[in-house]
């Protein structure tokens, strides 16, 4: 079986000069695997200060209250779907992973407000992707199952955690931090 490969793309990586997805599609269609957990922090930022709220980060995480999880999950959602038709535009078929239908199970981290810490992997909704052809493309938000609540989880953390639930053979990190 094809090594398992999970890729970390912040956010801020991506430009018209980056050949990061057309290197992952050429990978892709000579057969390698691969699950993408994708950032969008300088996005959450823009979105956040046009609506007039305040980004603040605790020991490097953002702090996420309760009225700005959906914008959040907005912003991520619109990330996970530029990628997607970005991939498809390429020949690639990914399958989305993010607030309509989170990969990852998560509690929330009561002094960050709506931010969580992962519980769980959806690796049987990961491996089905992966056997159909298709390229997991998460983004970092999770469903607290008690409270069907969604919470941001930093994205460097969700695919630390998708690579050891999935025990992919590499992960790397395309981050400019």
């Amino acid at each position: 079986m094809p090594t398992l490969t999970v890729v970390k793309i912040g956010g801020s990586t991506l430009s018209s000069a980056d050949t990061t997805l057309s290197d992952l599609a050429a990978l892709v269609t000579s057969g390698a695997r691969f699950i993408v957990v994708h950032g969008g922090g300088k996005a959450i930022t823009a979105r956040l200060a046009e609506a007039g709220l305040e980004g603040r980060f605790v020991n490097g995480l953002r702090e996420t209250s309760r009225e700005a999880m959906p914008l959040v999950a907005e912003v991520l959602d619109s990330v996970n779907e530029g990628l997607a038709n970005d991939l498809q535009a390429l020949g690639v078929r990914a399958r989305r992973f993010s607030s309509f239908l989170p990969a990852l199970r998560a509690v929330e981290v009561p002094a960050l407000g709506a931010v969580g810490e992962v519980t769980a992997v959806e690796t049987g909704l990961l491996r089905d992707a992966l056997d159909q052809g298709e390229v997991p493309l998460i983004a970092p938000i999770g469903i607290n199952p008690a409270s069907e609540q969604l919470l941001n989880i930093n994205a460097d953390t969700a695919a630390g955690e998708v690579a050891v639930a999935t025990q992919a053979d590499r992960m790397v990190f395309m981050t400019d931090v």
